[in-house]
């Protein structure tokens, strides 16, 4: 393919999954620690949420290589039809509980599905990995470079979740969002559009360093694991969602309309919790919507899944049909940097 007969629009081809076999609740989760489980539910209101179980080979790795091979079995491609594998996943692990960086993710996926002649890398941007990938084959396809290519991630975030029941000190601990993490494994195709039923419409992100130490994830100096240290009433604080309301409007100025505009049937947020995807929707009906589009959620029995955690509220839901073939969304990707995003898409014939 040249750059005379790229397409001049992407779209999503196809979605993968894969959940781990365990279930944690919120009073598991708390269980010995200073911390309430009425307490973290208030504030979060997160139920439960998925964990890998890592006596049984469970981990990122394997999360991550089920999902491609969920989303291929789907796709009208072969493994050898990929050009491209991106694996975006926050904790790299390996089914010895090992944290992973050589060779990359994305190689050893592509290996095993038999997609021996893509060019593989691993991105990491925090919670908005998956569309960071997303982003790059979105333009590698319109520049012509391309024809499709896989995003993946397998997020075993419940790592630090066990750091933090160690540790924590209380509700105002830096590591309290440790409590509220998921494990999942997501994949999704991304091939050329034909047709404005299958289309990413609009896409653009961009980060504001400055905030940056905001949320950080490092080898802890109290026990043997990962701890993430998260300032989330900073991170989430009214100037900083500012940002994603100046993206959005850029976004939709280049595009000669207003997120006012009529046609948005849901509006998917990144899953912090129950009162952030409320928060955030709020927010964006006061400033864009006379009546808002539906914001579907899955936070409160899957916990916040990382880079997963939009894609896999999408595929939720078009699965229970609550989002249904045809409908026009936007997602909202954020995640520690500050990064934020925008991206509008309808999907029709994408299977899932």
């Amino acid at each position: 393919m040249t750059a005379v007969n790229a397409p001049e629009y992407s779209r999503f081809e196809a979605f993968g999954r894969c959940l781990p076999s365990l279930e944690r609740t919120t009073e598991e989760v708390v269980s010995g620690t200073p911390v309430s489980a009425r307490a973290l539910l208030m504030l979060t209101g997160i139920r439960r949420r998925l964990a890998c179980d890592v006596d049984a080979g469970e981990c990122a790795e394997q999360l991550a290589l089920s999902a491609a091979r969920d989303c291929l079995s789907k796709s009208r491609y072969d493994a050898a039809d990929l050009d491209v594998v991106i694996s975006s996943a926050i904790f790299r692990s390996d089914e010895r509980r090992r944290l992973s960086f050589e060779p990359s993710v994305a190689s050893v996926i592509a290996r095993e599905i038999g997609s021996t002649a893509a060019t593989c890398f691993d991105v990491s941007n925090a919670c908005a990995g998956m569309f960071t990938g997303i982003l790059l084959l979105d333009r590698m396809i319109k520049a012509g470079t391309i024809r499709r290519g896989m995003v993946v991630s397998g997020e075993h975030a419940s790592l630090i979740t066990g750091s933090a029941r160690q540790e924590i000190a209380g509700l105002r601990d830096l590591q309290l969002a440790s409590l509220t993490v998921g494990d999942a494994g997501m994949a999704v195709i991304v091939d050329g559009s034909t047709d404005a039923a299958d289309r990413i419409h609009a896409f653009e992100m961009t980060t504001s360093a400055a905030y940056a130490s905001l949320c950080k994830a490092m080898p802890s100096d109290e026990t043997a694991g990962l701890v993430m240290h998260t300032d989330s009433a900073r991170q989430q604080a009214s100037e900083r969602m500012q940002i994603g309301v100046s993206l959005t409007e850029d976004v939709h100025a280049r595009a000669g309309r207003t997120p006012a505009d009529p046609g948005f049937a849901h509006s998917i947020y990144h899953q912090n919790s129950v009162q952030f995807v409320e928060r955030v929707h709020a927010m964006a009906e006061g400033i864009f919507h006379p009546t808002s589009p539906e914001a579907p959620a899955i936070v409160q029995d899957f916990g916040n899944t990382g880079s997963t955690s939009q894609l896999l509220t999408f595929y939720e839901h078009f699965r229970r049909g609550t989002i249904s073939p045809g409908d026009t969304i936007a997602f909202a990707p954020s995640g520690s940097g500050i990064v934020i995003g925008h991206l509008s898409t309808t999907i029709t014939h994408t299977k899932v």
